[in-house]
């Protein structure tokens, strides 16, 4: 299994419309992800920061069907206004691993 991470940073005071923009994630987007093979994928919030995590037996295919699909690109657009200039071109930040157990 292969796992990534990424954190992205809010714009101030826009933690509540992030989270309903979540609580009401589009049922394309969901399959889409599963259809990626996106599995076990968590987001969690701590003072405008966000920080994601998923696996997937193949993140090649993720990124192949991600890049592919008119409903990420959707979305992307549709959280832009949320997510701070710095991060919204790109998920590049990806958290360095110092430590896993299993």
């Amino acid at each position: 299994m292969q796992k990534r991470s990424f954190v992205l940073s809010l714009k101030p005071g826009m933690k509540d419309e992030y989270l309903k923009r979540h609580r009401d994630i589009w049922p394309e987007m969901v399959e889409m992800l599963k259809i990626a093979g996106v599995r076990n994928y968590t987001i969690w919030y701590c003072r405008d920061q966000l920080f994601g995590y998923y696996e997937s037996e193949d993140m090649e295919r993720v990124d192949a069907v991600k890049r592919a699909s008119p409903v990420q690109a959707k979305w992307q657009a549709y959280m832009a206004d949320l997510i701070s200039a710095d991060d919204s071109a790109s998920v590049s930040k990806a958290p360095e691993k110092v430590f896993e157990m299993n």
